[in-house]
């Protein structure tokens, strides 16, 4: 096999800060990592993939919170609690603190209350924020900071810079912010990023991809096809909305545009593969175990990101016995990472 089990896990853990990383850089966080360019960013999905893989990282956690302080008007607070869901636990126990800390420290009313929700995933056991893979606590000096102990972690106080900016509209990644000003931050804006960047689709497959209720996907549609900026047509028992990129090349430019992925999955299913490797450390005990784990796991992970959009052909168990799935699948993984990577510059 070309790569082990553990360093397979480790390495996948990177390539995915990597990605993080360039897409906080493509939304205005002050870094030094090229900025993203193959999909369009999905800020929510962003935000909670951050509150998990940013525990391995606490410089990229700390650059995601400075940049919600300065840019907390373009967030959807029902559409980032709604995508949470998708994650794990403790993922939504570390953006309750996020929210937390920018109402009560930084002031910022619009997260005023939002984290009741999320109590119910207070940790019950106390734990280090930050942490090095697979999941050893890193410690830290000084006093910790009260908030994020309320809800179960142990950090240093928090020091943002203030040093985030806007997302450029220059950007087509940056697409979804583009069409939130113009329709506003709801349904209307997530419809219309995936009709310009898909070009159509019926209600349930846009509001599974834009993670929003079926009916408003509908109504939103309806109104489109109604105003002339959709065309609407009958296929057997669905109807599908396609985009008239005259009407909307008027306003979006549609000269430059990356794809679609689905990126609450594509985070999500990333994360659960990484997930199992700390919660069930002996399932990947040996070689032979190791792949009977990811056979058990992978269907749900490799339906997750194909549901993403990703184009990656996923390896037939059937094809591959014993011990020889397990090169078959890091193989599939790795290629799905380099197509979600794409185009992008490396750091």
């Amino acid at each position: 096999m070309g790569i082990s089990v553990e360093s397979f896990h480790k390495r996948l853990l990177e390539e995915v800060l990597d990605i993080i990383w360039s897409q906080w850089t493509a939304v205005g966080a002050y870094t030094s990592v090229s900025p993203y360019q193959t999909a369009v960013i999905d800020s929510e999905a962003l935000v909670c993939a951050t509150m998990w893989f940013g525990r391995y990282s606490p410089r990229l956690f700390d650059e995601a919170m400075d940049w919600l302080s300065v840019n907390d008007a373009l967030i959807s607070i029902d559409r980032l609690k709604s995508i949470a869901g998708s994650f794990s636990s403790d993922t939504r126990a570390s953006l309750g603190a996020v929210l937390d800390y920018l109402w009560k420290v930084e002031g910022r009313a619009k997260f005023r209350g939002k984290s009741s929700r999320l109590a119910v995933d207070m940790l019950k056991t106390k734990e280090a924020l930050f942490r090095s893979w697979p999941g050893e606590g890193e410690p830290f000096n000084g006093k910790g900071d009260d908030i994020f102990l309320k809800w179960g972690f142990e950090r240093s106080r928090v020091e943002l810079r203030g040093m985030s900016s806007s997302p450029s509209p220059d950007k087509a990644v940056n697409l979804r912010f583009v069409l939130r000003d113009l329709f506003g931050i709801g349904v209307r804006a997530e419809v219309a990023t995936y009709l310009v960047l898909v070009g159509r689709g019926n209600s349930s497959q846009i509001a599974k991809s834009v993670n929003q209720n079926q009916r408003a996907v509908y109504s939103v549609l309806d109104d489109f096809a109604s105003g002339g900026f959709a065309d609407r047509r009958e296929a057997g028992r669905e109807t599908v909305f396609s985009i008239d990129t005259e009407r909307w090349s008027g306003f979006v430019d549609l000269g430059e545009q990356t794809r679609f992925i689905q990126w609450t999955n594509s985070f999500s299913a990333l994360q659960e593969l990484l997930c199992d490797r700390v919660e069930n450390e002996r399932a990947y005990g040996s070689p032979y175990l190791a792949s009977s784990r990811f056979r058990e796991i992978s269907p749900g992970i490799i339906r997750k990101l194909s549901d993403a959009g990703v184009k990656t052909s996923p390896p037939d168990s059937r094809r591959y016995p014993g011990e020889d799935y397990s090169e078959a699948f890091i193989d599939y993984v790795g290629t799905t990472i380099k197509e979600l990577v794409g185009n992008n510059d490396s750091k």
